[in-house]
């Protein structure tokens, strides 16, 4: 049987697969869906649900809490490119990758449970609002995970898709970057990602090379998103100031 980071590499379609080797780790585990079935008690507690899939709540056998990403089997490459991503990451402000499951029904990725929930709930919808200090410790925070993701990682990152609901706060309400879905690995000779209708594809000094599935049409996008489709660590930043 093949090795479970073997096994991710290969949903990703073969001539991409080069532009998707994980360089880290950091102590991911590789989980059965058994084992994910008893730490949420069979999907007793459902977080959330999008079009991706679906979120669970869950506890480890060391009690420490956990979310379940669980994606529907048609998005499996989405899957492994985010998981590739994530799991490079290593920050004390972005949401911590725990582990991940890729048995043959089950595609899965399973991050540390984040209490308050997303910025934007509790901008919008919390009746305690936030004080200004608070405000900006968060942004400071999410500035400090972006500077780590687009200039101190060997590979650097384009998260593409900063907006409140992506940003999740913990008891203390330090923020916490989440959701890698469209995220993108860059380097020197590649800082920039043309979208091409529905696909994002990367301009390198090879050309033209569709990379995955593109989904923000958030209002938090930059203007070159929206006019021409380019997504770089410039439009992560353009999206920062908006949030």
């Amino acid at each position: 049987m093949d090795h479970p980071e073997n096994i991710v590499t290969q949903l990703i379609h073969e001539e991409h697969r080069s532009k998707w080797i994980a360089r880290s780790n950091h102590n991911v585990k590789c989980f059965t869906e058994d084992e994910i079935k008893r730490f949420t008690d069979n999907y007793k507690t459902l977080l959330g649900r999008g079009a991706f899939g679906e979120v669970y709540q869950g506890v480890l056998e060391d009690k420490s809490m956990i979310a379940v990403k669980r994606f529907i089997y048609n998005v499996r490459e989405s899957f492994a490119k985010e998981l590739i991503v994530h799991r490079e990451i290593n920050h004390k402000n972005v949401v911590r990758l725990i582990g991940y499951c890729v048995d043959e029904s089950a595609l899965m990725v399973v991050t540390e449970y984040i209490p308050k929930g997303n910025l934007s709930n509790i901008l919008h919808q919390d009746s305690m609002p936030i004080t200004l200090d608070t405000r900006l410790r968060i942004a400071i925070e999410c500035a400090k995970a972006l500077d780590y993701m687009h200039s101190q990682m060997y590979t650097q990152i384009i998260h593409g898709d900063i907006k409140p609901a992506n940003i999740l706060l913990d008891d203390g309400l330090g923020a916490k970057i989440s959701d890698f879905g469209i995220s993108r690995l860059i380097n020197t000779k590649s800082s920039n990602i043309l979208l091409t209708g529905t696909h994002n594809a990367c301009v390198s000094e090879h050309g033209l090379i569709t990379l995955g599935i593109y989904y923000n049409a958030s209002g938090y996008c930059a203007p070159e998103v929206t006019r021409n489709r380019w997504v770089s660590q410039k439009s992560d930043v353009y999206s920062f100031g908006i949030l």
